[in-house]
C-alpha cells in the first residue's frame, strides 16, 4: 500500500509546488485563500443563524414506492393554494385571503385532537390574521424567517439576488395519526363543501381529486428513524475535544523556529476553518435534497486531527531550514544536500517531503471514511472535501506563510533559537504505515507525554469512525466495503443510484417535527393523492382544466428560477475587490518586514562576516568607490497609501506629490535620513487638483482645482494664506509661477532702513555679501540665475532660524501669476487680491505659454496661439506689456543691419518664402509646441515634424530643424553650460541638442549640433551676425548627428547636458540596441580581480533574485545618454516596492542632475555623483570639450553655494 501511494504522489511534484509557493508568496497566499473564502462564505455567514435543534438528533429517511399505507403511523394531508392566472400569491391581500381560507378550513379541527402537527407558511405570523394585518412588509418577514419555514411549502418561487420575491403555489401540510385519518377526511370534506358554497364570497374554487374524477394516483410512504444524541454522547465528544485541545496546546508550546508564533497559529486556524466551511457549502449544494439529518460536528474531530497534524509536521520538519530558491529538479537538489552536515537542510526539500507525506495520509483517511467505516454518503463526502481543501491550503497558503516567517528571522533570532531548541524533540514525520512502527511504544509515549496524537492521526480516527458507526448504527444508511463483499453486494458499492421520491414534503422539517413531539422512534408517514385539497383563486371558465392544474402543481419545483440584476454583481465584485485589496495590503506589510531575501542555492557561497552580523542594509546608503553608480533616495515612509498621480518640483530642495488617496505631501529628499513628509491638508473644494506650483525657495505653494478655485499654502505659517474662487472654472492653466513684485527704490530704502543693522549682522553670519544684494549685473549666469531673485533673502531657507526669517520676509512682495488658454493673465498678491488682465487680443486660443528668464531683462512671457503667432509680454513696473513677435526669416547671417524692436515695425521688412509666412497664419495648426532656451534668450517653435530656432528679442529665425514622428509632450531642448565666445564675447555653447520620443515606436531620438573645427569648438549664439565674420562660427556651421535608443520608457534632461531615464529591463544583449556608441556602467557587473568580500557587499542591494515576484529593481533599470550618444546602464538598488504597478508613474526633473519617479505609491530620486550637488551643477561638462573660459563661472557659482535647510517642516 505504501508503494502504491508513493507512486501516485511523487515528491518531485510537491517540490515544484513548494518552489512556486516560495517564489510567488503573494499569489500562493492570496489566490487559494480568496477562492476558498468565497466558497465558504454561505456557511460562515449562517453560523449564528443555525438551528440548534438539528444538532441534537440524527435521522434516517427511507422511501418505499410499493408501500400501501394501510399500516402507517401517521398520515399526511396537503392543501394547495394557487392563482388561476399564475399571479404572485405572496401579495399581502392574497396572503390575508389565504390565511382566512386556512382558518376556515380548520375551524372545527384545532382542539379536536385530529391534527398532530400543522406546517404552514403562516406560522411566521402564528396563523393569526391580526398579526398579518399589522405586518407592513410580509415579504420581508418571509425572507428573514426562511429558516423557520419548510422550503417545500412554497412552489415556483422566484428569487432575485437570493431573496424570495414571488411564488405561484402555497402548500399546507396537515399531519394526523393513522387511525384518525378517516375522521380527519370527513371533517375536511364538510368544511370543503361549505367553502365551495361560499366561493362567490371567498373567491376560491375548492376541489379534491375525487371531485375532479382523478382518484387514482401513486401512494407515497416514508419511514423516519429518529435517534437523539444523548448526554453521554456529548460528554464523550467533549472529552475528545478537550483531549485534542490539550494536545494542540502542547504542540503549540513546542513551536520554536518561528518569528511570529501567534501569526502561525492564526494561519493554521484560518486554513482549517475556511477549508471545513467550504466543504460544508459544497456538500449542501450537492445534497440539497438529502432528507437525512447528519450533524456536521461529528466530522470536525477527524478533520482537525488530520489537518493540524499535517501542519504541525510541516512546522517540525522545516524548523531551522534555509529558505532558498533552486532551479534544479528534485533529485539533483536532494543529491546536493548533505544529510550528515548540520544546518544544510533546505526548506524546499523538507516541505516537499512533508507535503507528499500529508497527501498520502489524506488519501488514506478518505479511503478509511469512505470504504471501511462509512456512515452515509453525505458525511463521507463532507470529510473528503474538507480534507482535500485543508491539504491544498497547506501546500500553497501555509507553505508560503511559513517561508515568509522564516525569512523574517534575523541573525540574533537564529542564534537564540539554536541555543533554546531542544535536541530531544521527536520527529513528526514518521508515517503510520512505516516499516518500523511499534504501536506499544507509541502508546507508551502518548501516555508519558513524550508524543502527541497529532503525529499519527489515523490511529485515532479509525476508532472514532468505528464508535460513531456503532453508536448510531440504527440511522446509518451506508455499509462498509468489506460487508458488501462478504454479503455479495459489491454492485451496490459502486452504484450511486437510489429510489427517489417526488418533492412533496420537506423531509428534514418532518424529522425535526417528529423529534420535537416524540423524541425518538420509527415512524411511517403515508401520503395519498386522494386526500389532497386543491384551492384555486379566481374565476374558472372551464372546470375541466382543474385536473391539469392539479397535476401541474404536484410537479412544480420549490425554486422555479433565479435572477440577479446588474447591481448585485457590481456589489459582489466591489466587495471582493475591497477584501482582496485589504488582504494584499496586509501581505505587502508582511513582505516589507522580510529581512532575508530569497537566495539561490545554485550560486556559489562566499563567506562574508557582514552576513552574520548585519543582514539588512538601508537602501541607498551603500557607498562604493565608483562615482558613476546609480544612487537612490527612497520617498515612501509615512507617504501615500494609493498610487501617485502628480509630482511637482521647483528650484527648492523639496518635492510635492499628489496621490489618489487625496493627500498632498511635501518631501525633503536631501535630508539624511529622509524625514516623513509634511502633509498639506486639502479641502474638498480643491478637488480634483489640476496643477501645483511652488516658489523657488519653497515657502509658497499654489494649488489649482478643476472647479476654478486657487489656494496658496505658506510653509512658514503651515497654513493657507488665501483661497479664492475664480469666475472661469474649467479653463486650463498654461503657465504659473511666483514672482517678486517690483518695489520703488524710495519704498525699499524706507522699509529696510529699520532693519539694516540686524540684517547686516545676519548676512555676515550666513555669508551673504553685499555684492549679491545689488542689481543684476555680470555676476548672473545660468547657474546663479535661478536664485538671483532671492539671493538677498537666502537665509529664509534656514527654517530652523526663526530670528533670521523674521528680520526680512521676502514673501510680502510675492505674487502668483498664471495664464489661461483664453489669454487671461491673473496676478494674485500675498493677501489674495486678484488682478485679471488680457495678455493678448487674439481671437484664437493659446497653445502654449512659457516664462523666459534672461540676465539684465525683466521677467518675460512667450506666448504662442493655435495659429502659430508668437507674442512676448514683458513686465514693466508690475504691469505686463505685450507685443507680437514677427518671425523674420531668411535674414540671419545675410549682412542686414541690427534687428531692433523699432526696425521691426517698419513695413519695408519682407518675410522669406517660407510656408509659414503671414498668409498662412489664419489656419489653426495642430500639435504646436513652444520651448525656451533660458539665459541665451531663444525659443524653439515646433510644428508637426519641423522645428525653428528663433531669437526671442528680435524674432530672427536662426535655423530650421527637421524632426520625425514627434510626440509633442516629450520634446526637450538642452545644451551645456554657456560661456562667452572667446572672439566676440557673446554667449556660446559647445553643443545644442533636441530630444524627443517617437510617437509610434517609443524610441528616444536625439539631434545634436556641434562644430567639428579643432580650434573653434564653441557655437556662437550672436544673432546680428555678418557673413564676413570669420573669427567665430555659429549654428550655420554646425554638424548634425542623430542618436537613437529603443524602448525608452521615461526620461528627462539635466543641467549637466545629459539625459537620465528609466526603462524596463531587456533580457537580450543591450549592446545590440540603442545608439551607435554605447558603453556599459561598471555598476552593472563585477570587475575581474576585485575582492570577493567587496563584491558581496555591493551586490547586497543590487543582487538579482530568482524570485519573480514584484520587485522594482528587477523590472526596471536606469540609464544615461550623453550628447555624443554614449549610453550607460545602471541597476536600481533594491528598496521599497510599494503597490503593484505595471508602468512607471509621473517623472519630473529634480535639481540639476536628478529625476524623481513614482512607482505606485512610492517615489524614488535617482541621481549620479554626490548627493550634495543634486541642486547645483557639479561643473562637469559631459562632452569633455574645454572652452577655455570656464573660470568665468567659478566666481558666480560661489555666490550660490549657501547652506539651506532641507527639511520642509523645520522652522
Amino acid at each position: 500500500m505504501s508503494a502504491i501511494l508513493q507512486r501516485i504522489s511523487p515528491q518531485e511534484r510537491f517540490f515544484g509546488l513548494s518552489r512556486w509557493a516560495v517564489r510567488y508568496p503573494v499569489l500562493s497566499i492570496f489566490l487559494p485563500l480568496l477562492i476558498v473564502t468565497i466558497v465558504a462564505y454561505p456557511t460562515l455567514s449562517s453560523v449564528w443563524h443555525g438551528n440548534i435543534t438539528s444538532k441534537q438528533y440524527l435521522s434516517k429517511v427511507e422511501f418505499d414506492p410499493s408501500f400501501t399505507g394501510s399500516n402507517a403511523n401517521l398520515s399526511l394531508v396537503q392543501v394547495w393554494i394557487k392563482h388561476s392566472n399564475e399571479d404572485n400569491i405572496l401579495k399581502k391581500s392574497t396572503l390575508i385571503e389565504s390565511l382566512a381560507l386556512q382558518n376556515r378550513l380548520l375551524i372545527n379541527l384545532a382542539g379536536s385532537g385530529l391534527i398532530e402537527a400543522l406546517q404552514s407558511p403562516f406560522q411566521l405570523w402564528n396563523n393569526s390574521l391580526q398579526v398579518l394585518h399589522k405586518d407592513r412588509a410580509p415579504l420581508k418577514t418571509i425572507n428573514f424567517g426562511a429558516k423557520a419555514v419548510p422550503k417545500l411549502l412554497l412552489r415556483k418561487v422566484l428569487k432575485v439576488n437570493g431573496f424570495v420575491t414571488s411564488a405561484e403555489n402555497m402548500v399546507i401540510n396537515i399531519l394526523a395519526l393513522g387511525d384518525k385519518r378517516e375522521a380527519l377526511k370527513s371533517s375536511l370534506a364538510q368544511n370543503v363543501a361549505e367553502l365551495q358554497s361560499l366561493s362567490n364570497v371567498t373567491g376560491f374554487q375548492i376541489a379534491t381529486p375525487i371531485m375532479l374524477g382523478n382518484n387514482t394516483g401513486p401512494q407515497v410512504s416514508y419511514r423516519f428513524e429518529i435517534l437523539p444524541v444523548s448526554r453521554l454522547d456529548f460528554l464523550v465528544l467533549g472529552a475528545l475535544c478537550f483531549f485534542l485541545i490539550v494536545q494542540l496546546f502542547k504542540a503549540y508550546k513546542s513551536i520554536v523556529w518561528v518569528k511570529y508564533k501567534y501569526g502561525i497559529v492564526l494561519a493554521m486556524s484560518v486554513g482549517v476553518i475556511i477549508g471545513s466551511a467550504a466543504s460544508a457549502t459544497i456538500t449542501g449544494f450537492f445534497f440539497k435534497d438529502y432528507g437525512e439529518n447528519n450533524p456536521t460536528f461529528l466530522g470536525w474531530f477527524p478533520i482537525i486531527l488530520i489537518s493540524t497534524g499535517g501542519l504541525l509536521r510541516l512546522l517540525k520538519e522545516t524548523a531551522g531550514s534555509s529558505v532558498t530558491d533552486s532551479r534544479q529538479n528534485y533529485p539533483m537538489a536532494v543529491a546536493k544536500e548533505q544529510p550528515g552536515r548540520k544546518g544544510t537542510k533546505k526548506f524546499l526539500i523538507a516541505s516537499a517531503q512533508v507535503n507528499a507525506s500529508v497527501f498520502r495520509t489524506t488519501v488514506l483517511a478518505i479511503a478509511v471514511s469512505t470504504f471501511l467505516f462509512p456512515f452515509n454518503r453525505q458525511l463521507s463526502f463532507f470529510l473528503s472535501v474538507a480534507l482535500i481543501n485543508t491539504s491544498i491550503l497547506q501546500f500553497t497558503f501555509f507553505t508560503s506563510v511559513l517561508s515568509l516567517d522564516y525569512r523574517m528571522l534575523s541573525s540574533n533570532d537564529v542564534l537564540f533559537l539554536k541555543n533554546s531548541n531542544e535536541a530531544g524533540t521527536r520527529s513528526l514525520d514518521e508515517e503510520f504505515y512505516g516499516h518500523n512502527v511499534d504501536f506499544k511504544a507509541y502508546a507508551k509515549s502518548i501516555a508519558m507525554g513524550w508524543d502527541t496524537i497529532l503525529s499519527k492521526p489515523l490511529y485515532f480516527c479509525m476508532p472514532y469512525f468505528f464508535y460513531i458507526n456503532l453508536k448510531f448504527r440504527s440511522v446509518r444508511s451506508s455499509s462498509s466495503l468489506v460487508y458488501k463483499l462478504f454479503h455479495g453486494q459489491f454492485s451496490k458499492a459502486i452504484s450511486f443510484s437510489s429510489a427517489r421520491s417526488p418533492a412533496l414534503i420537506d423531509k428534514k422539517s418532518i424529522s425535526q417535527l417528529l423529534f420535537q413531539k416524540y423524541g425518538k422512534g420509527i415512524f411511517d408517514v403515508a401520503f395519498l393523492p386522494s386526500d389532497t385539497i386543491f384551492a384555486l383563486k379566481g374565476d374558472i371558465s372551464d372546470t375541466g382544466s382543474l385536473p391539469g392544474s392539479y397535476l401541474e402543481a404536484l410537479q412544480t419545483p420549490f425554486v422555479f428560477s433565479y435572477k440577479f440584476d446588474f447591481y448585485f454583481f457590481i456589489e459582489f465584485i466591489i466587495t471582493v475587490v475591497l477584501l482582496s485589496s485589504l488582504a494584499l495590503l496586509v501581505l505587502q506589510l508582511m513582505l516589507s518586514k522580510v529581512e532575508i531575501p530569497i537566495k539561490s542555492e545554485d550560486e556559489p557561497e562566499v563567506f562574508n562576516a557582514a552576513d552574520e552580523v548585519s543582514p539588512t542594509q538601508e537602501t541607498g546608503s551603500l557607498q562604493t568607490a565608483n562615482e558613476t553608480a546609480f544612487h537612490t533616495k527612497e520617498l515612501s515612509h509615512g507617504g501615500h497609501t494609493l498610487d501617485i498621480v502628480s509630482i511637482s518640483t521647483s528650484d527648492s530642495p523639496f518635492i510635492l506629490s499628489l496621490g489618489i488617496d487625496r493627500k498632498l505631501f511635501a518631501w525633503s529628499p536631501l535630508s539624511n535620513p529622509v524625514p516623513p513628509p509634511t502633509e498639506i491638508p486639502l479641502n474638498k473644494q480643491l478637488w480634483p487638483v489640476t496643477r501645483i506650483v511652488t516658489s523657488s525657495n519653497g515657502n509658497l505653494t499654489a494649488i489649482f482645482s478643476e472647479a476654478g478655485r486657487v489656494a496658496c499654502w505658506s510653509r512658514k505659517k503651515m497654513g493657507f494664506l488665501w483661497s479664492i474662487k475664480l469666475n472661469h472654472p474649467g479653463r486650463a492653466v498654461l503657465e504659473s509661477f511666483f514672482r517678486k513684485r517690483t518695489i520703488p527704490a524710495f519704498m525699499k530704502n524706507r522699509s529696510s532702513g529699520t532693519t539694516n543693522v540686524s540684517a547686516g549682522k545676519m548676512r555676515d553670519q550666513i555669508g551673504v555679501t553685499s555684492l549679491s544684494m545689488g542689481r543684476k549685473d555680470s555676476n548672473v549666469s545660468v547657474t546663479s540665475m535661478k536664485s538671483s531673485s532671492s539671493l538677498a533673502n537666502v537665509f529664509d531657507a534656514r527654517y530652523n532660524d526663526k530670528e533670521a526669517a523674521s528680520i526680512h520676509d521676502e514673501d510680502d512682495g510675492t505674487e502668483l501669476v498664471f495664464v489661461a488658454v483664453d489669454g487671461s493673465l491673473t496676478c494674485i498678491d500675498i493677501h489674495g487680491k486678484p488682478a485679471i488682465s488680457k495678455i493678448i487680443t487674439s481671437p484664437a486660443e493659446l497653445a502654449s505659454c512659457k516664462k523666459l528668464v534672461t540676465p539684465r531683462v525683466n521677467d518675460r512671457l512667450v506666448v504662442c496661439d493655435k495659429r502659430g503667432k508668437l507674442y512676448v509680454s514683458t513686465v514693466v513696473n508690475n504691469k505686463w506689456r505685450t507685443r507680437e513677435l514677427q518671425i523674420i526669416r531668411d535674414s540671419f547671417n545675410r549682412g542686414q543691419k541690427l534687428m531692433t524692436p523699432a526696425t521691426l515695425k517698419r513695413p519695408s521688412k519682407v518675410f522669406g518664402n517660407s510656408p509659414h509666412g503671414p498668409d498662412s497664419g489664419c489656419e489653426v495648426i495642430e500639435n504646436i509646441t513652444l520651448l525656451l532656451i533660458p539665459f541665451v534668450g531663444m525659443l524653439v517653435l515646433a510644428k508637426e515634424d519641423e522645428a525653428e530656432l528663433v531669437d526671442a528679442q528680435t524674432g530672427t529665425s536662426i535655423r530650421n530643424f527637421k524632426l520625425s514622428d514627434v510626440e509633442p509632450k516629450t520634446l526637450k531642448v538642452f545644451h551645456d553650460q554657456p560661456t562667452h565666445c572667446r572672439f566676440c564675447g557673446s554667449a556660446s555653447v559647445a553643443s545644442l541638442s533636441i530630444a524627443y520620443t517617437a510617437k509610434s515606436t517609443k524610441t528616444l531620438v536625439m539631434h545634436t549640433f556641434k562644430l567639428e573645427s579643432r580650434t573653434k569648438n564653441s557655437i556662437c549664439l550672436r544673432v546680428e551676425r555678418d557673413p564676413r565674420e570669420i573669427r567665430c562660427l555659429g549654428l550655420e556651421s554646425v554638424v548634425e548627428k542623430k542618436h537613437y535608443m529603443e524602448e525608452a520608457d521615461c526620461w528627462n534632461v539635466t543641467d549637466n547636458n545629459l539625459i537620465i531615464g528609466l526603462k524596463r529591463q531587456n533580457k537580450q544583449n543591450k549592446s545590440e540596441n540603442g545608439s551607435h556608441v554605447m558603453t556599459r556602467s561598471v555598476s552593472e557587473g563585477v570587475r575581474a580581480g576585485d575582492c570577493k568580500l567587496r563584491n558581496r557587499v555591493e551586490s547586497r542591494s543590487m543582487k538579482h533574485s530568482t524570485s519573480l515576484e514584484y520587485n522594482i529593481h528587477e523590472i526596471w533599470e536606469g540609464w544615461t545618454m550623453t550628447v555624443n550618444g554614449n549610453i550607460q546602464y545602471y541597476k536600481i538598488p533594491a528598496g521599497v516596492n510599494g503597490l503593484l504597478t505595471n508602468r512607471i508613474g509621473p517623472v519630473e526633473k529634480f535639481g540639476a542632475k536628478a529625476i524623481v519617479a513614482a512607482f505606485g505609491n512610492v517615489m524614488k530620486v535617482f541621481y549620479l555623483g554626490r548627493e550634495e550637488l543634486i541642486l547645483a551643477s557639479d561643473g562637469t561638462n559631459t562632452n569633455e570639450d574645454d572652452t577655455g573660459l570656464n573660470f568665468v563661472n567659478k566666481r558666480r557659482k560661489r555666490l550660490n553655494e549657501r547652506k539651506t535647510s532641507n527639511i520642509y517642516s523645520q522652522l
